[in-house]
């Protein structure tokens, strides 16, 4: 999610004012892009746009149980969901929700795929090489009685 920065200047053939937005990284970003795009950015106006997050997002956040103020931006809410995702924010596969379920991880349908990926090698490494080989093939056993 890369942020907004509006752009005022003046274009440099036509001498006329712009207001334009561009997505960048950082505000001297934005001003190359400005500059690239024929305006003469005045750089002591450049501003971040912050928009409100979206509802899809607390709503994700809350299913998460994640704490956040409620005045939250898009960008700062995408970089939590991001943080507290695992890295990525799908639904676990069944797979995952019944090893999950399995060892004692509890409500791991309420989990990003990320997250139960890293919970289940949390609650994995708490048990001995031995015994997380015979839970994963009693777990494998199950799998292939599932799919027969």
């Amino acid at each position: 999610m890369m942020p907004k920065y509006r752009v005022p200047g003046i274009g440099d053939k036509t001498g006329k004012k712009r207001n334009k937005i561009y997505y960048a990284q950082t505000p001297e970003e934005a001003i190359q892009k400005a500059k690239s795009d024929g305006t003469l950015a005045d750089i002591s106006k450049v501003e971040l746009i912050s928009e409100p997050a979206t509802e899809a997002q607390l709503n994700f956040a809350r299913n998460l149980g994640l704490n956040f103020p409620p005045d939250i931006t898009k960008e700062q809410m995408g970089i939590l969901l991001d943080i507290n995702s695992g890295g990525d924010s799908r639904k676990p596969t069944y797979k995952q929700i019944r090893l999950a379920k399995r060892i004692g991880i509890e409500s791991p349908e309420r989990l990003t795929r990320g997250m139960i990926s890293i919970k289940i090698d949390e609650k994995l490494n708490q048990i001995g090489e031995f015994e997380k080989t015979l839970l994963m093939r009693i777990h494998d056993f199950f799998e292939d009685m599932i799919k027969k």
